[in-house]
């Protein structure tokens, strides 16, 4: 059929008729995917056929991280796939071994695939709680649309206990996800998945923070956005941390540096950070997260400065779009010896006791001592120190930074 389009020329197309050669090679491929507890878990998942396509399920919102697609599925997801050779990766969270298969879809028959998904740790049963502070569920500019109920389908296929998600501004007036903010825990959240819609606050010159356990938005939600409602750079950044901490709510610088050789020298770093540091303003640093390589360092002269601001994490992702970080990137576990719930663990992220990562478990005892504990000496003494790590993938090495000015490296075999 040759078909020359014109203006206000109109091609009526009434029956198209395709090779049946071709709907021959379609399967039907079934996956089921669970763990050793309950046979329906939600996770994400990666199909790739053997020429580097991707595939994924119609009307998934599919993503890139890392160079891979993955949609997201809870328990049984059907695909109609043409045949071949495919690799299938699947993953829960970093507590969970990496699942991986290949497989070879035949004309004409159609499979049904196990994902059974098994625990190398299990924070949880040790009394750690994983977090993070730093989410956007819909933000600026991207393709998808999200909804409590997709929120909690990424965030317990990660894993994530406390999910902070985010209401903010983008480059404008907008402001995104504000009719999703309760001023409490999502009525979707369930009792290993809390979702609380709480806020990002973005100055363009003082930095961008966090804030947690909001009963009310702090207003005006940003300051310094050329052509808005809010061009000046007042109030500070102080003052709205005061703002959240009246109410009850935690106050946190977020990807405070991106910049190795000047954590000050790109847009949106944190320059109002050592000043509301030094005046009691803050209670956290979004340390793991975006620019982690840059704020490790400034988090070190804040310690070394002798002021005790917690590490926490905040991966700031957008899941909107097809590229973007997925939730729980970087995670903050917090240990609660008696109990879990949403205003337990800020309590417990703000005082500290807590360690932050990407995937290794961490462990550290001062004495009898554990992080977020004081230790006070009234006369020089030796105390015993235990620190470790294990991680599925390979660690290849330490890095050990003291209260004094030194540091050492420590080499350590993969494992």
């Amino acid at each position: 059929m040759d078909f020359i389009h014109n203006e206000n020329t109109t091609l009526s197309v009434e029956e198209l008729e395709f090779e049946r050669a071709y709907r021959e090679q379609i399967v039907l491929l079934r996956l089921q995917v669970g763990d050793r507890d309950k046979p329906s878990v939600a996770a994400k998942v990666s199909l790739k056929r053997k020429d580097g396509k991707f595939f994924a399920p119609a009307g998934s919102l599919y993503r890139f991280t890392g160079g891979r697609m993955h949609f997201y599925t809870r328990g049984s997801t059907a695909l109609l796939l043409p045949a071949g050779a495919y690799e299938i990766m699947a993953w829960r969270g970093p507590e969970h071994r990496v699942f991986r298969k290949e497989i070879e879809l035949q004309r004409g028959k159609s499979e049904v695939l196990e994902v059974k998904f098994e625990r190398w740790t299990d924070a949880w049963s040790r009394g750690w709680y994983s977090g993070e502070n730093h989410i956007h569920a819909n933000y600026g500019y991207g393709p998808w649309y999200n909804t409590p109920a997709s929120i909690l389908d990424m965030c317990e296929a990660e894993d994530l206990n406390v999910c902070n998600l985010m209401v903010a501004n983008s480059d404008g007036d907008g402001v995104f996800d504000r009719e999703f903010f309760r001023g409490r825990l999502d009525a979707r959240s369930t009792p290993r998945t809390l979702l609380y819609w709480n806020q990002e606050f973005r100055s363009t010159i003082w930095g961008h923070m966090t804030f947690g356990n909001l009963g009310q938005l702090v207003e005006p939600i940003f300051t310094g956005f050329k052509d808005t409602t809010n061009p000046w750079d007042i109030p500070t950044n102080a003052d709205l941390a005061d703002r959240t901490r009246a109410q009850g709510g935690i106050a946190s610088y977020t990807h405070p540096a991106n910049n190795l050789d000047d954590p000050y020298g790109t847009a949106y770093s944190a320059k109002g950070l050592p000043v509301d540091v030094a005046l009691g303003r803050i209670d956290t640093i979004d340390v793991m997260g975006s620019g982690y390589a840059a704020s490790v360092p400034l988090w070190y002269r804040v310690l070394n400065c002798g002021f005790q601001v917690p590490a926490t994490a905040g991966t700031d992702c957008f899941l909107n779009r097809i590229n973007s970080s997925p939730p729980g990137w970087g995670r903050c576990y917090v240990r609660l010896p008696d109990k879990f719930d949403y205003k337990t663990w800020i309590d417990g992220e703000r005082a500290g006791r807590s360690f932050i990562s990407n995937g290794p478990m961490l462990e550290l005892t001062v004495g009898d001592s554990a992080p977020g504990d004081t230790i006070k000496l009234t006369a020089p003494q030796i105390i015993r120190v235990r620190a470790g790590g294990w991680s599925q993938a390979p660690l290849d090495k330490t890095n050990w930074n003291s209260r004094s000015t030194t540091s050492c490296v420590l080499t350590a075999p993969a494992g």
